[in-house]
């Protein structure tokens, strides 16, 4: 709810604080959501305890009531691979917390290189999220994986942006290696290396970035349109027509041989002229 990470003292401790990690606001709102929860338990003199309470998922999948007994258990991950689970402000995480009853787990400290995770919550519901866990570690063991999507030659450098931020950030956010062809070859392929489970993800954001790209260059192409109108329109606006009267015995000299005459001068001063049928 507050994007926080919340860690409560060990069972077998007298502490009775618990340590809230995140933005300030965040921090802030947690703390009171707690302290709610803490004043309605002590008033209701329920006998559930503070944890449990954290611990209930309303979407939940599984059937993990609030009477289910709180287990502990930890399980080994490689450290190369934490970064997966608290990556996007630990979205993984969330997910499997709505997904397995409001199983909490705790990964070491960044820069730490301990591989031991800690999962908190009702007996099934922790066993099922560490099954799944080690599911997903499986999967990032795989061998990468390359995929070609079609995007326009034209937009690549659109792609990659200015020094190269543009592509920097869809690697990162997608996890994977996005690899543009030289200029030189002209080529409509881009290539994405990753693992299977996130080239889709990256590849839809590959395609809704093309998607942007081309509405903005159908925006360019109408304005520089309009422009060019305009430019033909104010053209004729600042053109004028006058008649003059001349000899009708010196039209024909002025016309020259097959209108070269009147020709040259139309083409000296930019000017359109018409002489009346002999």
């Amino acid at each position: 709810e507050t994007n926080t990470k919340i860690d409560l003292p060990a069972e077998n401790s007298n502490s009775e604080m618990i340590l809230i990690t995140g933005k300030k606001a965040n921090c802030e709102a947690a703390k009171n959501r707690i302290l709610a929860i803490q004043k309605e338990l002590v008033k209701t003199h329920h006998s559930l305890s503070l944890l449990d309470n954290l611990m209930w998922s309303k979407t939940s999948q599984f059937n993990c009531s609030l009477s289910d007994n709180i287990v502990e258990d930890n399980m080994i991950v490689d450290p190369k691979h934490h970064r997966y689970f608290v990556a996007r402000r630990g979205q993984v995480l969330r997910d499997l917390a709505d997904e397995y009853g409001g199983v909490m787990v705790s990964f070491p400290r960044t820069g730490s290189q301990s591989d031991k995770v800690t999962l908190k919550g009702a007996k099934e519901c922790v066993e099922a999220a560490k099954k799944r866990m080690q599911e997903i570690v499986e999967d990032l063991a795989l061998v990468p994986v390359t995929i070609e999507v079609e995007v326009p030659f034209e937009l690549h450098r659109y792609i990659i942006g200015q020094k190269g931020s543009g592509i920097r950030k869809m690697m990162d956010e997608f996890e994977v290696n996005i690899q543009v062809p030289p200029p030189d070859q002209q080529s409509d392929k881009i290539a994405i290396t990753g693992l299977a489970s996130h080239l889709e993800r990256a590849k839809e954001g590959l395609l809704e970035r093309v998607k942007e790209l081309q509405a903005e260059q159908e925006d360019r192409n109408a304005i520089a349109a309009r422009d060019a109108i305009q430019g033909i329109v104010d053209e004729l606006e600042e053109m004028i027509s006058e008649e003059i009267t001349l000899d009708s015995r010196v039209h024909a000299r002025i016309i020259g041989a097959r209108g070269k005459g009147i020709r040259k001068i139309m083409d000296e001063f930019k000017a359109s002229s018409k002489c009346p049928p002999v």
